[in-house]
């Protein structure tokens, strides 16, 4: 029987345990009902869509041309909905007089970094006319599929998720990574498949960007998760040593070391 996917994320947030809301990552030609622009949650896509995740009363965001205004110029990239301009290469990395007031982030170690880096990603391209945040758990049998779901888990369930996406895979190194990137980046743009060189058969794992640090929850990681691979995970769950020894993924008794 092939799950729903309000069945799918709920089948994972039982198996991570999890406090905040599954979430889709999709795409839409037309502006669905009661959503509203990200950027009226917040200027930082991320932390919008953290809110929509940890707040039940967000509603489902969207992004796209006519709702950009206030987005910022970050969360607009890492969408395909623009380009990241040049000289933000000096500001996350080490800064130059001329841009942000000679300000720097320091998550490179030179500008040519951060180029190559962007090579690496390769060019980032919109799915739809609008990209689409919304909760599992509602999502409308009638919407396009998800391109992947978002869950933010605490370290053991993180640790138990991503032993669950190893079940059914002999990728010892590749199923799971934690690569570069602005944390939008975890979120939607490399699990959504908006990155063209971004592997499609891994889980995401962030972020990696220190500067959400000020707000990001510290116990807190986020999972990215193809559409395909968040699919396979939530019908292997039975199977798995989540559903075959539950005592051992969560332990009620525990040994500390001394």
């Amino acid at each position: 029987m092939t799950l729903t996917i309000p069945q799918i994320g709920a089948r994972l947030a039982e198996a991570g345990r999890l406090t905040s809301r599954p979430l889709c990552i999709a795409g839409s030609d037309t502006i669905p009902r009661g959503a509203v622009p990200a950027p009226s949650i917040d200027r930082c896509l991320a932390k919008a869509i953290v809110a929509a995740a940890f707040n039940p009363d967000t509603p489902p965001l969207y992004l796209g041309h006519g709702a950009l205004e206030g987005c910022c110029p970050s969360g607009i990239a890492y969408t395909g909905f623009g380009e990241s301009s040049k000289e933000s290469r000096f500001f996350i990395s080490t800064g130059s007089p001329g841009v942000a007031g000679g300000m720097a982030l320091n998550l490179k170690a030179d500008p040519e970094l951060v180029d190559a880096s962007r090579l690496a990603v390769g060019e980032i391209r919109p799915i739809w006319e609008y990209l689409v945040v919304r909760p599992a758990e509602n999502y409308p049998a009638d919407a396009h599929e998800p391109r992947s779901i978002l869950l933010f888990a605490h370290a053991e369930p993180a640790r138990v998720l991503c032993s669950l996406a190893h079940f059914g895979t002999a990728d010892v190194f590749g199923a799971v990574l934690a690569p570069w990137g602005a944390a939008c980046t975890t979120f939607v743009t490399y699990p959504a498949g908006l990155a063209e060189k971004a592997p499609r058969n891994a889980v995401f794992l962030g972020p990696t960007d220190a500067s959400v640090n000020l707000w990001f929850p510290r116990e807190v990681i986020a999972l990215g998760i193809p559409m395909d691979i968040a699919r396979k995970m939530a019908e292997e769950v039975p199977a798995s040593f989540i559903g075959k020894r539950p005592g051992m993924a969560y332990p009620e008794r525990r040994v500390y070391l001394k």
